[in-house]
């Protein structure tokens, strides 16, 4: 599971998702990289990924947190690596990361156009054949 936070309007799908599958039996692994929200004028979510870990049960025995920017080209199979060696397996991955720019296709620099297509696209290739995947990407916030 990918997120970074369950107090915002904009995150209530995945916070379903992985509630749902915690209640379930899933153990669960949540991606976050706050940094990226916080260098954008909207900022990060109040208190972060700490409440949606909080809502969540708290990291222990079936639920843990890895913060990694996915943009780093090695990154999306650390994560994947990371909960196969927590929990032996990744059965279902929830994409909900998302590279953002407020700028129109007039003014986004050839380094934003990359940094979108390293996280949004190529992150994604992580996910293999047998391995069930939803795609929970929400759009950032227009506006403040």
């Amino acid at each position: 599971m990918v997120g970074d936070g369950c107090e915002s309007p904009r995150r209530h799908r995945l916070c379903d998702r992985a509630a749902t599958a915690r209640a379930d039996g899933a153990s669960v692994v949540v991606h976050s990289w706050a940094a990226h929200d916080a260098a954008q004028p909207w900022g990060a979510d109040p208190g972060g990924v700490d409440v949606l870990l909080a809502e969540l049960g708290s990291v222990g025995p079936r639920l843990r947190h890895i913060e990694t920017d996915l943009a780093e080209p090695d990154a999306p199979q650390f994560v994947i690596d990371f909960a196969a060696a927590e929990f032996g397996a990744v059965d279902a991955l929830v994409a909900n990361h998302a590279r953002s720019s407020t700028g129109t296709l007039e003014v986004v620099t050839a380094d934003e156009l990359d940094a979108a297509w390293a996280v949004n696209a190529r992150a994604r290739r992580v996910a293999r054949p047998g391995l069930r995947s939803a795609d929970m990407t929400i759009p950032a916030p227009t506006g403040g």
